[in-house]
């Protein structure tokens, strides 16, 4: 049997207000259809996708990251600037992202490091980032303009700082009215 899996930082309650904030405004200022809009709270920071992944395999999964997550301290994140995926007509993300953090890119070195000894999987050049919607193709060009102009605008945005202490092992289960976010286990950061 397999999951299908990521590993995660979730926001703090009073970020996920000004990130709740921040979408609230987007929806309105692209009040036309074609944007899937993430639900709040699904927000998170993923360190690294993981695709299906046998069952099996999951303890040793949870094993190396309670070992990782235990020599490494928390740290403070700042989240900063909109900003999307995609370029030409085709757009495809809006996200938030964070300033450089070399505690963050530590974490997600270490965790794809740790991963790719357990499952076959392809390292990426890592973008920290929240996705606050999604673009479908039926958005039109001068939407897609729109949006462009907009996040270019206010890419400098700051939604605030936390403490990031701890990262997750979450199962995404697909649905028709989206995903469906479980924490598998939680890693406390040393």
């Amino acid at each position: 049997m397999k999951m299908r899996l990521f590993i995660g930082v979730r926001v703090s309650p009073e970020i996920l207000v000004n990130l709740t904030r921040i979408q609230d405004s987007l929806k309105k200022e692209f009040g036309f259809p074609g944007i899937r809009w993430v639900n709040p709270g699904l927000m998170h920071i993923t360190l690294k996708f993981l695709g299906d992944v046998e069952t099996a395999i999951i303890p040793n999964i949870s094993t190396s990251m309670h070992t990782l997550a235990s020599a490494q301290n928390s740290f403070d994140l700042t989240l900063k600037g909109l900003g999307f995926f995609g370029s030409g007509k085709s757009l495809r993300t809006i996200w938030l992202g964070s300033v450089p953090s070399a505690d963050l890119h530590k974490l997600f070195k270490e965790v794809d490091a740790a991963t790719n000894k357990l499952i076959v999987s392809k390292s990426q050049a890592y973008s920290p980032h929240i996705t606050l919607g999604r673009v479908s193709d039926f958005v039109k060009s001068d939407q897609i303009e729109k949006i462009r102009t907009y996040i270019m605008a206010h890419d400098k945005v700051e939604v605030g700082s936390y403490q990031v202490d701890s990262f997750e092992l979450i199962e995404s289960q697909l649905s028709a009215q989206g995903p469906i976010y479980k924490t598998i286990q939680l890693f406390k950061l040393g």
